[in-house]
Order: structure tokens, then C-alpha cells, then sequence
């Protein structure tokens, strides 16, 4: 839940208009083997300027059809998919020369969004009015907190995708390493990662200033002028979208509704912000580079890349 339809939907837009190939995936394997490296399967969702047929790919077949993969994968899946040499070096950083993006979004609102989402899905109890929605919130993460369970043990942790295969196939010694140290561990991890993997960090809150970093480092692939006015017209639209579009909403209970009731017991938000700190760290973080890169770019100090 962090504005990814949108996301999606700009990206195959990209794509057809640049006449790049596009794969949209998920559900992609983390296994991960020392003596043959990554074993990766992913579920074929769609794909622009490529072939339609295709049910599951995997390295060889990404590598050989297609320019851009998208969704909802691991870091360290596309290392040895895109070939480097059209690619710009990371600064000797140690990471493979591809451009990686990611879209975060507020822990707090997140679980929100994802609560009324699975009730819209029919995959949790529904609610009927905004206070029901409250007080169901509070049951689940005040039952959460009793077990000592953090947001990680409710929805599809932010980490998950921040994590290289390898990183998700480290055992911990369940004796001498408690749950708090283990979310630490994958904090520090994911941190390091946005930063070695050279990503450009868009956020679900601020998502026209993410529209404008995309298009710095994105948008000078063209070679007519017919096209290039094509790309600044759909760039702009998008950058005139103050957030994301896909914001989830059932009836008329909102994500911005259940958060303003929410926020008026301080005691429980208190109880909330403890159970969301560890995602809440990254997050801080990565808005800290989404805010220095925005800045980069409208001071053109931010580096431009070509697909």
C-alpha cells in the first residue's frame, strides 16, 4: 500500500511512449543457493513492448526481452539481469550498474490503508462506520503489542523488498538473538542498501516532488522532438497529481478519516508509533534521500541516467 497502481500505471505509460520493454512482476522467489547463486521465479503480471505469452520468467528470459522490471521484488534480483554497459557506474560503490527506484510510504498510514484494503478485498472482518474502523485498528495492534509483536507480524514488512535474496536466507540463533535485535539487524540492512544500491527514493506524501525526481533521471531519453514534448506532457501530468491516486477508501471511510479519529487518543498513537518504530526508522531515513534528492534536483546536481 504505497501508491503502487499508480506507479505501475506510469511506468507502462513510460515505457510505451519511450519504446522501452517493460515487466511488471511478483511473488518472486527468495531463494537463494551459495554454490549456484540467486534462484529466482516471479509471477508474469504484464509487460509493454514485449512479449504477451510469457506466464513466469526468471533471469535469462528478463535479461533478453526487456529493459524495465517493476514490482514487488527483492533488491539484488536485477544484478545480473540488464546488461552494464549502457548503464552508468554507481561511483565504485560495489553495486550493479542498473538504476534502482522504490516507493515508501508512512508506517502509521500504511497499516491504515492496508486494514481498509483487506476489508475491501473481503479478506478481514468488515467495519461499518469510521469509529468501528478505530477500534477495530486498536484491538489488532494493542493485542499485537501484548504478544511483543511489532507491524513486521501484521502486514508485508517495507524490508521485504529492501533485502537482497541473501540477506532474507540469514539464519539468527533464536537463543541469542532476541526479536528486537532481529529487527534492528534488518533495519540497518535495508538503510544500507538504499544507499549502496544508489536508489532513487520516491515517497507515497510527497508524490509529485518523486514525479519530478523520476523525471530528471528518466526523462532526456528521446531523440525527436515530437517525443520529447509526448514525454513532458505525461510527466507533467503525473507531477500535477499531488499523491498517489490509489489511495484506499471503502464507502466513505478513508484512510485520511480513520487516521484524524485515530489521532485523537494520544495515549493509543503512543502504542502505535512503538509498534511501527523499527519501519518507521527506514522510512525516516529514506525520506531524508527522497528530501536531498528533490533538492539535487532542483539545484541540477542530481544525476541524470540513461535506460
Amino acid at each position: 500500500k504505497t501508491g503502487g497502481s499508480t506507479v505501475r500505471e506510469f511506468f507502462r505509460e513510460y515505457a510505451a511512449v519511450c519504446k522501452k520493454s517493460l515487466a511488471l512482476v511478483e511473488k518472486c522467489g527468495y531463494q537463494w543457493d551459495r554454490r549456484k547463486g540467486l534462484l529466482e521465479d516471479c509471477k508474469f503480471l504484464s509487460c509493454v513492448n514485449a512479449p504477451q505469452s510469457i506466464e513466469r520468467v526468471n533471469s535469462t528470459i528478463l535479461h533478453d526481452n526487456y529493459d524495465i522490471l517493476g514490482g514487488h521484488f527483492s533488491f539484488g534480483m536485477a544484478d545480473d539481469i540488464f546488461s552494464n554497459d549502457a548503464a552508468n557506474p554507481n561511483n565504485d560503490n560495489g553495486a550493479p550498474q542498473v538504476r534502482h527506484m522504490t516507493f515508501l510510504r508512512q508506517p502509521i498510514t500504511r497499516f491504515v490503508s492496508h486494514i481498509l484494503y483487506q476489508q475491501k478485498q473481503g479478506n478481514a472482518d468488515k467495519t461499518e462506520t469510521v469509529e468501528e474502523t478505530v477500534e477495530d485498528i486498536k484491538k489488532r495492534i494493542r493485542s499485537s503489542r501484548e504478544k511483543g509483536e511489532y507491524v513486521s507480524s501484521s502486514i508485508y514488512p517495507i524490508y521485504n523488498n529492501l533485502l537482497t535474496p541473501e540477506q532474507h536466507a540469514m539464519k539468527y540463533d533464536q537463543e541469542q538473538t532476541t526479536h528486537e535485535q532481529e529487527e534492528l539487524v534488518k533495519v540497518q540492512l535495508s538503510i544500507d542498501n538504499l544507499l549502496r544500491y544508489n536508489t532513487i527514493v520516491g515517497m507515497t506524501e510527497t508524490f509529485s516532488q518523486s514525479i519530478q525526481i523520476f523525471e530528471h533521471a528518466m526523462g532526456q531519453i528521446v531523440n525527436s522532438t515530437r517525443k520529447e514534448e509526448e514525454v513532458q506532457e505525461m510527466f507533467s501530468r503525473y507531477i500535477g497529481e499531488k499523491e498517489s491516486k490509489n489511495g484506499s477508501k471503502r464507502n466513505d471511510i478513508s484512510t485520511g478519516s480513520v487516521l484524524k479519529e485515530l489521532n485523537k487518543d494520544e495515549e493509543f498513537m503512543a502504542i502505535f508509533r512503538e509498534f511501527v518504530k523499527y519501519e518507521q526508522m527506514i522510512v525516516d531515513f529514506a525520506m531524508d534521500m527522497h528530501q536531498k534528492q528533490y533538492e539535487a534536483v532542483k539545484k541540477g546536481h542530481f544525476e541524470r541516467y540513461t535506460l
